[in-house]
C-alpha cells in the first residue's frame, strides 16, 4: 500500500510542475454541407472561440463566392511533443451573399 501512496504522490507532483510550450498550432476543421471536409491551418489567432460561436473565413470567399459562416461544434486542445494544438471544429457552412 505505502508503495501505491508513493507513485500517486509522484504523479500528482509531476503533474503540477511547469510544462513547457514552445509552439502553438491552429486548425479549423469543418464539414461542409456537402458532407466534404476541409481544414485550413490558422497561422495566428488571437481569440480562440468557443463551442457554439459562429466564425466567418472570409478568405474563402473566391474559393466558394460567398462569406462561410461556420458555428463552432467543438474545440479541441492536445499538449504533445512541447506543442500546444488547438482543433476548432465544425459540423457545417452557411453561406450568404
Amino acid at each position: 500500500m505505502d508503495l501505491m501512496r508513493s507513485l500517486v504522490d509522484e504523479f500528482y507532483h509531476s503533474a503540477f510542475e511547469s510544462y513547457p510550450i514552445q509552439k502553438t498550432k491552429v486548425y479549423i476543421s469543418a464539414k461542409t454541407i456537402t458532407d466534404e471536409f476541409f481544414t485550413v491551418h490558422v497561422d495566428e489567432l488571437i481569440n480562440i472561440p468557443n463551442k457554439g460561436d459562429l466564425v466567418s473565413i472570409p478568405f474563402l470567399r473566391n474559393e466558394f463566392g460567398s462569406v462561410m459562416y461556420l458555428p463552432v461544434t467543438d474545440v479541441y486542445h492536445e499538449f504533445e511533443n512541447q506543442c500546444h494544438t488547438i482543433t476548432i471544429s465544425a459540423k457545417y457552412i452557411r453561406y450568404t451573399d
